[in-house]
């Protein structure tokens, strides 16, 4: 959630959630807004497919790029499929 207090007084309340589905995640983003003392609120939503490392190298091989190498994080540590929060793929075209 994200509050904020324009100068003027007008106000903005954001609360994200994510759901989590087999293949895919839904980012929402309710927002509560107050401009001029008049009330409103708005929904938006945005749905991501979700994608194994290995299809992720497998698209990118496809699409022209060598020399892959998949990392866990930033700092490049070894990428684990069941611990790993993150997927870094790192190619040549």
């Amino acid at each position: 959630m994200h509050y904020h207090r324009e100068p003027n007084g007008d106000r903005r309340v954001f609360i994200y959630f994510v759901d989590f589905h087999r293949t895919r995640a839904r980012f929402n983003v309710v927002s509560f807004l107050e401009f001029g003392g008049k009330p409103k609120f708005e929904v938006d939503t945005v749905d991501y497919r979700i994608i194994s490392a290995e299809n992720l190298r497998e698209t990118a091989a496809e699409a022209g790029f060598k020399h892959l190498k998949v990392y866990g994080d930033r700092k490049f540590a070894r990428f684990d499929d069941n611990k790993s929060e993150h997927v870094i793929l790192v190619g040549k075209k």
